[in-house]
């Protein structure tokens, strides 16, 4: 049986990259039969959290990738699916995404988060990029200015836009959504879910959250804060929201990746901030607004203001640092949240159809070179 090998950021405590992982392995090993290897870069920020635990490859030992030396760790796979997520990057840390060897390859709806393609100083890094490109068996990036980044870089392959992986995400266990509500004390009302980040401690987004924060304390409903991204520091985000706001309550424990999507799936209506939170909620047609904290003038956009802008939610989207609009768009989220989850689902299922179509191509463009 062949193996394909999985890289991706797997190893640190990110939900987002977890799900996404997991999502991948699902559509891959649909298509062909494998030996799955989950591999991940091991950065070496302590914020990353990383463990290279079963646990944190949702069933699966990752093999990690230390920063710096030779490809080795791709000798003995006979393909190998890169991405998805936000790993296409200028950090050194990552540099196993341009560097693997050679082993038959695919890039797998690849973000560059804010990477700029102009400066003078990173021109080796973007001939790396590059010639990484060059090599590929299949390129498709998760977004617009992804794609932008590449040409930037001088790459000339054709590059295919794919939806995230892991807005098609079954999940593989009964992961009960209502029974975690339950948990929390909640369920006989409406149920708002709530994930601040960074952005509530910062002076330039006072007058967001001065206004967004009392208007969720007035809904009729109740409302759960959970932190999302562990890698931001968001369970800290999460006890400050909890000081401001009069009738929240904080989930009593540290949730994982499928527990978090499971949750969402559950809510009446997500406040999320992280993008994968944002996923989860739209890919099960939970009406969401997000508070995009990404936004770079870097790149003149962000992950988040690319997916809302793809499906046409920029109804549903608040920049902390910019908007005067947060209890307008709060208001419009909850008081049609009922035909949100039709428009929702509905856009789901085309970006499903895009998955199908998009894995169906990625895996053939590798079995090609595989025994």
């Amino acid at each position: 049986m062949p193996r394909i090998g999985f890289l991706g950021a797997f190893s640190i405590d990110n939900a987002g990259d977890a799900l996404v992982g997991l999502a991948t392995r699902q559509q891959v090993l649909a298509r062909i039969a494998a030996e799955p290897i989950v591999l991940a870069p091991t950065p070496r920020a302590r914020h990353y959290r990383v463990d290279t635990s079963e646990a944190r490859g949702l069933g699966l030992p990752i093999r990690a990738i230390a920063p710096g030396g030779p490809p080795t760790w791709s000798a003995d796979l006979d393909a190998l699916v890169i991405g998805g997520g936000g790993i296409l990057s200028l950090d050194d840390d990552f540099a196993a995404v341009v560097e693997w060897g050679g082993v038959p390859a695919a890039w797998n709806s690849l973000c560059a988060q804010n990477a700029p393609w102009y400066l003078p100083a990173c021109a080796d890094r973007y001939r790396a990029i590059r010639d990484a490109c060059a090599r590929l068996a299949f390129l498709s990036v998760r977004n617009r200015s992804t794609a932008r980044f590449l040409r930037g870089c001088g790459v000339t392959e054709p590059i295919a836009l794919a939806p995230d992986p892991a807005i098609a995400l079954a999940l593989p266990s009964p992961v009960d959504g209502a029974a975690l509500l339950a948990e929390a004390g909640l369920g006989a009302r409406p149920v708002v879910g709530i994930s601040v980040g960074g952005a509530i401690r910062d002076p330039r987004a006072a007058a967001c959250f001065d206004q967004l924060l009392p208007a969720l304390d007035a809904l009729d409903a109740d409302l759960l804060l959970f932190p999302f991204g562990n890698i931001y520091g968001d369970d800290d985000h999460q006890r400050l929201a909890a000081t401001r706001l009069r009738r929240a309550r904080r989930f009593p424990r540290p949730l994982g990746p499928l527990e978090l999507w499971a949750l969402i799936g559950a809510l009446d209506l997500h406040v999320a901030t992280r993008l994968h939170g944002l996923i989860a909620a739209y890919a099960q047609a939970t009406p969401v607004v997000v508070l995009d904290e990404y936004l770079s003038d870097l790149t003149g956009t962000s992950k988040i203001r690319e997916f809302v802008v793809e499906r046409e939610l920029e109804d549903r989207y608040i920049c902390p640092y910019l908007g005067h609009h947060a209890t307008i768009k709060l208001a419009l989220a909850w008081d049609q949240r009922t035909a949100d989850r039709a428009r929702l689902a509905a856009a789901a299922a085309l970006d499903r159809a895009a998955l199908a179509d998009h894995f169906d191509r990625l895996v053939a463009a590798l079995a090609v070179h595989m025994p």
